[in-house]
């Protein structure tokens, strides 16, 4: 299941950030999957000896040898491509006309480097690196959940169904789905799932000076801390908060003054699934909108094994774990 969302996020992200064509090519979309884990990798190996060692080890890392493949990989797949766009700028100047804009991430770091040197390989496997495994997770627990809960399934597709007779897959629309909205926001409170993990922690920092709470706890400059993300099962703040309720987010957003705060992407004290203040995740937005489209009706099969796992002190998704669909007929006509 995890390798078949994997490959649903990338083609998600990879059409958005960049052009039809590369969001279509099997090399690139296979190096980005591949990069991100690998990096991950590395850096977990990395972090095994003193950092003192790191600028020397990296170079004789298996790891870190395959991500450095993997950048002269994407630059000679992204090289004939900026070529071609510069090309087209050049001569639309020269001819007098304003040159074209492309709304896509290699355009927007084009202007934002501001004619100064800029790599298209690194700036497109960045986003790339933030944008795919997190999204994956997310909207793996979602489908685990709603396939858990069969019940939903029904509601859900009566929502969706309507606002996409009004107008199709749209932005503005996608707001519209709060139903939809409250179901991802309580699978992300339960990522990891409290029946089978015991991390509760988000929000990993060091601290850069010495630091006394307002309890009289002393914190050294240097200690590595976490924030707990318990609060998610306090029952003080959630009512029956081990127990899985798609409508719980939705009940909250029709409280007078809960509108913006109930919803996927509000952050707050009480709810840290994408951090807290102003280092929250920038990219939540995108993730929320993505999620939303992907999602589809599935079945747990009755055998399935464990849904979460431990990856060094970060809870994922069984990378095993299998999921089943079913074709229904068509019953909007999406055009795009």
């Amino acid at each position: 299941m995890r390798s078949t969302i994997l490959h649903v996020i990338c083609h998600i992200s990879s059409r958005v950030f960049l052009c039809t064509e590369l969001c279509r090519n099997e090399e690139w979309l296979a190096i980005t999957k591949e990069h991100t884990m690998n990096g991950f990798d590395a850096v977990n190996r990395l972090r095994e000896g003193p950092s003192v060692l790191r600028p020397f080890v990296h170079w004789f890392l298996p790891g870190c040898q395959k991500a450095r493949s993997h950048i002269i990989e994407v630059t000679n797949i992204m090289k004939p491509i900026v070529k071609k766009r510069r090309a087209l700028k050049t001569a639309a100047i020269a001819e007098g006309r304003n040159p074209p804009k492309l709304n896509d991430a290699i355009d927007w770091f084009e202007q934002a480097y501001k004619g100064e040197h800029c790599d298209p390989s690194v700036s497109q496997l960045f986003p790339a690196k933030l944008a795919m495994h997190t999204t994956s997770d997310l909207l793996g627990q979602a489908l685990v959940d709603l396939a858990r809960n069969p019940e939903m399934s029904e509601s859900l597709r009566k929502e969706v169904l309507g606002v996409l007779r009004d107008g199709g897959w749209k932005k503005s629309l996608l707001y519209r789905m709060k139903l939809l909205d409250s179901v991802v926001k309580e699978s992300q409170c339960h990522t990891p799932d409290p029946r089978e993990s015991t991390i509760f922690a988000t929000m990993q920092r060091i601290t850069v000076d010495d630091v006394t709470l307002s309890d009289g706890t002393f914190i050294p400059k240097g200690t590595s801390v976490y924030v707990s993300s318990y609060s998610l099962f306090d029952p003080n703040i959630y009512k029956n908060p081990k127990k899985w309720d798609g409508y719980r987010f939705l009940r909250m957003r029709e409280q007078p003054g809960m509108e913006n705060i109930a919803q996927l992407v509000s952050t707050s004290l009480k709810h840290l699934g994408f951090g807290y203040g102003k280092y929250s995740c920038p990219g939540r937005f995108f993730a929320a909108n993505e999620i939303k489209i992907a999602l589809y009706e599935w079945r747990l099969p009755a055998d399935a094994q464990p849904i979460i796992i431990d990856y060094a002190e970060t809870p994922t998704m069984n990378p095993a774990l299998e999921l089943e669909i079913r074709g229904r007929d068509e019953e909007v006509n999406l055009k795009f």
